[in-house]
């Protein structure tokens, strides 16, 4: 497209050479057409702009996630685990009263730790360039998002909550929200030590070898998290 371009400017030189537009009209029809486009553009554009300091571009990203407050998860885990005898024992040997509110370092794999950057990942440096990470989740950035648990999934060496997320973030114009990398939609909420977050991600294929438990909730709890870059 661009060669056929350049031949026909080239064809028609003589012709717009001769054209009786000057310099200021010409500036002065730019100027037109670039206010009205701007203008058109609206709240849509002012929340764009807004938005481009949430995640500067000299800034790499690590993954993108939607953050939940710890807090948060600890009472949907206090309430899972009440109407749940087996989970009660499965916590209880992991001190989770008494380690509910310690700030353990998530990536140190020398202990056991309950995560406290709870969080589901919805894409990874290492899967995506930032230039894709950028153009596909630049729009929900900073914005909340109600999400269900639906579920407890774990073994001995890793427990995880079943989430799922809506296909768009409801407003005055629904936003859409991409889907996350992983296929097990989740978030990571214990660790034994050596065992890296990540490899929730095999909890599922494990149920189905019967290496693993899944229990169902009656019923979803509702939970809100928020869309954020991590460099």
């Amino acid at each position: 497209m661009e060669q056929e371009l350049r031949s026909t400017i080239a064809s028609h030189e003589t012709f717009l050479d001769n054209l009786p537009a000057n310099e200021e009209h010409s500036k002065k029809a730019f100027s037109e057409q670039l206010i009205s486009t701007i203008s058109s553009l609206g709240a849509t554009f002012q929340e764009r702009v807004e938005k481009s300091d949430v995640a500067p571009k000299n800034t790499n990203i690590s993954i993108v996630s939607l953050d939940f407050k710890r807090q948060e998860i600890n009472s949907i885990l206090e309430t899972i685990i009440k109407c749940n005898p087996d989970l009660h024992d499965y916590f209880e040997e992991r001190d989770f009263e008494s380690n509910r509110h310690v700030e353990f370092n998530d990536d140190n794999k020398k202990i056991d730790r309950f995560i406290q950057k709870t969080h589901c990942t919805f894409a990874h440096a290492q899967r995506m360039t930032q230039r894709q990470m950028r153009a596909t989740f630049d729009h929900v950035i900073g914005l909340s998002c109600e999400t269900s648990i639906n579920a407890i999934v774990y073994d001995e060496d890793i427990a995880a909550l079943d989430v799922s997320i809506p296909a768009f973030i409801e407003g005055e114009t629904n936003t859409w929200i991409p889907t996350s990398i992983n296929e097990f939609t989740h978030i990571t909420i214990w660790c034994k030590k050596g065992v890296k977050a990540f490899l929730a991600n095999n909890l599922p294929k494990k149920v189905s070898n019967f290496a693993a438990r899944r229990i169902e909730l009656e019923s979803p709890l509702r939970i809100n998290g928020t869309f954020s870059y991590w460099s």
